[in-house]
């Protein structure tokens, strides 16, 4: 009897150990009326009781309805907080369920637009109350249209939407030249933001009766998405950009109203004579607006004076950080290390209440809102005065992922 009891007394932990149950989702928040995928292909057995695989999924998503399978698409008709439960088996017959909770969100209104016509020769469809800008410069670059909500969504991103268009001789209405944009702005763009993912395309399109492609990426880790429109015009020698800005949660509610501002793009400037002036364009004015305007929304996006940020707010008495290790210029505002050395630039703080900066790519102080100088690294490192970083409470809703450490 002892022998029996030791023997039941050792494999008793692990009747409950052999299928691992893993459940996953996404979007992680979404609204109500968008479907969620939810994925239970990584759960898998340990074997421990003679099992090898898992051969069943039931899913229960908390309002009622269920489905089976390792990958299911489930929509949530109603706000609220669901818990679901998946419930998986092996080949043996064993089962094991985990619960996890899901918060979906009201499905804002939708949006009304009115037409819009700019003076450089395009009309476009914009959201009707929403906050509007034009001809805003930053960086060197001139933002012809700046349209961006009043105040952040429910998951802290300024939702908005920016265009840009300029002469450039080089365009032409071909699949390999938009392709090739595109691949040069991604690797561009990701020697600062390496976290960048493309989440869908390119895909081309026909907008206004010329050559386009669009595509949408998204960056780890964070809640911000952005898809992108290139629209390219032999005879007019121009290209047009439009980006929206959004989270990943907001994206299947935006992205229907920006596929009726695309729709409705239309070019109203007649195609030019030939002018040699235009030859004086440099090659790959494309790629690196593409490559600006992507930075200019994220950057407003992630700004905690995210009204502030969307208007282009620039400081032009910015000078250029230098390595504090050899002395090499940062080539942007957003280099995080040196491209020589590889060191790390010194961190910026505001020049009002000390706060350094989240990341690099801060334009803002979180605390008070003051625009970042680009000042100078020293020469050596000066330790700072222990500043405690600001609360969510202070900052408000929408802000506490971006509070530094």
């Amino acid at each position: 009897m002892a022998l029996g009891f030791a023997l039941i007394a050792t494999l008793a932990p692990l009747a409950a150990a052999s299928p691992v149950v893993i459940a996953s989702w996404t979007p992680q928040e979404p609204l109500a009326g968008d479907p969620v995928t939810f994925d239970g292909s990584s759960s898998y057995d340990d074997g421990s009781w003679g099992g090898g695989w898992i051969v069943g999924w039931r899913w229960e998503f908390g309002d009622g309805s269920e489905a089976t399978g390792s990958q299911v698409t489930h929509v949530y008709e109603n706000p609220g907080a669901y818990q679901f439960h998946l419930n998986v088996t092996n080949n043996i017959g064993r089962e094991d369920g985990v619960y996890n909770w899901i918060t979906v969100h009201p499905r804002p209104p939708p949006t009304a637009l009115i037409s819009y016509e700019h003076p450089t020769g395009f009309r476009i469809p914009i959201p009707a109350n929403w906050d509007v800008s034009e001809d805003e410069e930053f960086e060197g670059t001139v933002f012809e249209l700046v349209v961006s909500e009043r105040s952040p969504g429910p998951f802290g991103v300024l939702t908005s939407i920016l265009v840009e268009t300029d002469r450039d001789p080089t365009v032409r209405e071909t699949t390999a030249y938009l392709d090739e944009q595109f691949d040069f702005a991604i690797e561009e763009f990701r020697r600062n933001s390496p976290n960048l993912v493309v989440l869908e395309g390119p895909t081309h399109l026909r907008v206004a009766n010329h050559s386009a492609m669009s595509f949408t990426i998204g960056y780890s880790g964070e809640a911000i998405v952005q898809t992108l429109v290139v629209v390219v015009s032999d005879p007019h020698d121009r290209y047009w950009l439009l980006i929206l800005t959004t989270s990943e949660s907001e994206l299947g509610v935006y992205s229907l109203m920006f596929d009726d501002m695309i729709a409705g793009f239309e070019i109203t400037v007649a195609p030019p004579t030939f002018n040699s002036a235009l030859m004086a364009v440099s090659v790959g004015g494309v790629l690196a607006a593409v490559v600006g305007v992507m930075a200019v929304a994220l950057l407003a996006s992630r700004s905690r004076k995210a009204r502030a940020a969307a208007r282009l707010v620039t400081s032009s008495s910015a000078t250029t950080r230098l390595c504090a290790a050899c002395g090499t210029p940062a080539s942007s505002a957003n280099d995080l290390f040196c491209m020589r050395c590889g060191q790390p630039f010194a961190a910026r703080s505001c020049v009002v209440c000390s706060t350094p900066a989240t990341s690099g790519t801060d334009q803002f102080c979180i605390r008070c809102g003051t625009p970042f100088p680009g000042s100078p690294a020293p020469s050596s490192p000066v330790p700072a005065t222990p500043i405690a970083p600001p609360s969510p409470q202070e900052l408000g809703p929408g802000t506490e992922g971006l509070v530094p450490p």
